[in-house]
């Protein structure tokens, strides 16, 4: 009304006023769309993945993650979240990466390796990719540069072991 004083807004206001206007208008909907067809690969690879449990357990293993991924990061990115939220939210979405990663060489390596080779791969990689998800869900951030070149190594890591 005329006459009424201006409306003080506070630090948190005007932060989520900025984000609200430079936030792309699809960001998250394409993860949302493809829970679904997500789902229905991961149950195809299980039923799909034959006798051997190994491969039946870390096709499952894949499919979990690949639908959490899409899940969390649809929730992470549609949802109007409060600064703290989405700071939790935020780490839980960086921390799937390190969990697809790992997830991804399971389903590689029980479908292409044995013995030895399958062993140390995964406990190369879960290894690296726990030690990953604990540093981004800790509250101190670590610097996106960091945390990219420590989702590269762990992507490469089957080059290097």
């Amino acid at each position: 009304m005329i006459g009424d004083p201006p409306r003080v807004l506070g630090p948190q206001d005007i932060a989520q006023r900025v984000e609200d206007a430079v936030r792309p208008l699809l960001r998250g909907w394409s993860h949302l769309a493809a829970v679904v067809p997500a789902s229905a690969g991961a149950l195809l690879l299980v039923v799909e993945s034959g006798q051997d449990p190994v491969r039946r357990i870390a096709l499952g293993i894949y499919g979990a993650a690949l639908v959490l991924l899409f899940g969390i990061s649809a929730l992470y990115h549609r949802g109007r979240w409060s600064p703290r939220m989405h700071a939790v939210w935020r780490r839980i979405d960086h921390a799937n990466i390190f969990l697809m990663i790992a997830a991804t060489y399971t389903a590689v390596a029980a479908t292409v390796l044995s013995g030895g080779a399958r062993v140390g791969i995964l406990i190369a990689v879960w290894s690296a990719a726990i030690i990953g998800m604990a540093l981004v869900t800790t509250p101190l951030r670590l610097p996106r540069a960091i945390e990219v070149t420590l989702y590269v190594l762990i992507g490469w890591m089957a080059v290097v072991v």
